[in-house]
């Protein structure tokens, strides 16, 4: 399985104008594309190399032989420009489902303008089955009161048909009346 942002040893399947195509030997399918500038001299079909993955501005995997200042789930003190500010937010809401995740949001800043980027993070959660364990069956003073709120909005919406009712039927009964009267009369 071709690993992204890690270092790997795979096989040269295929040698193309633009680069070699290196998969691992037990799926020839996958493979990944290292450039011609990054091949070794004298590399061959079958050579093994150890490269790092990683994507390109595309989004797709390619492999490189540059060794790369951090890999993933690493950390590293790297350096920037004059004048720029690095920052990173960390949400307070996340995405929960079968693929938890959360969204960090980098921040560049420097030479008058600013550029800001957001990363998709896989989120581990733990404990939740013991949360939801502990808590089931349990009702929260809101939603107590949240039952008297909705028994009081049920009996205001009632009153207030009645009520609407009544004031049609008046005003019915009082147009038939009106209708009845001749014309001729003062009444």
């Amino acid at each position: 399985m071709l690993k992204l942002g890690q270092y790997q040893k795979l096989t040269i399947v295929k040698k193309v104008e633009f680069g070699v195509y290196l998969a691992e030997e037990q799926d020839m399918e996958k493979r990944v594309l290292l450039p011609a500038k990054q091949v070794p001299e004298n590399a061959k079909t079958g050579d093994e190399l150890e490269v790092f993955l990683y994507k390109d501005s595309k989004d797709r995997m390619i492999a490189t032989t540059n060794q790369p200042k951090i890999t993933l789930g690493g950390l590293a003190v790297l350096r920037t420009a004059e004048n720029v500010s690095v920052s990173l937010e960390l949400p307070e809401r996340y995405i929960l489902g079968v693929d938890p995740a959360a969204y960090a949001v980098y921040t560049i800043q420097g030479g008058g303008s600013q550029e800001s980027a957001s990363v998709r993070v896989k989120a581990k959660i733990e404990g939740l089955e013991e949360v939801v364990a502990a808590n089931a069956d349990v009702s929260l003073p809101a939603s107590r009161s949240l039952k008297k709120t909705a028994g009081g909005l049920i009996a205001i919406s009632l009153g207030s048909t009645v009520l609407a009712a009544v004031v049609v039927f008046a005003v019915i009964r009082m147009q038939a009346k009106k209708k009845k009267r001749k014309p001729g009369s003062k009444h």
